[in-house]
């Protein structure tokens, strides 16, 4: 999977947008920082862009379900910043059949 996170400094807001080849969603919430550099995020709010019942039956499509990215972020969620500041990692999840870490690189300014 692939996304996108933003933090926003107004109302301490994110949102982090995921995208897979069949499917993607949006996770809306609040967060907070340590001087450690550790990010905590905590949902409020979900949407999803998945194709119909019929579509993943008659394609033999295997999506992630909404209750299993609920799971993944009913607690709060957690991201560490690397010693430059340019990264953002979690811990080890599993979502579906998919384990690995959430990680967001900040863009390099022009």
């Amino acid at each position: 999977m692939k996304g996108n996170l933003e933090l926003y400094v107004t109302g301490r807001k994110f949102e982090l947008n995921m995208t897979a080849r069949h499917q993607g969603f949006t996770v809306l919430g609040t967060w907070s920082a340590e001087r450690t550099g550790r990010v905590t995020m905590v949902a409020n709010k979900y949407s999803f862009d998945n194709p119909t019942d019929e579509d993943q039956k008659a394609l033999g499509l295997r999506i992630i379900q909404p209750d299993e990215i609920r799971a993944v972020f009913r607690l709060p969620f957690v991201l560490d910043e690397s010693p430059d500041k340019r990264r953002l990692t979690g811990l080890e999840v599993t979502l579906g059949k998919l384990t690995g870490r959430f990680q967001f690189e900040r863009p390099i300014p022009r």
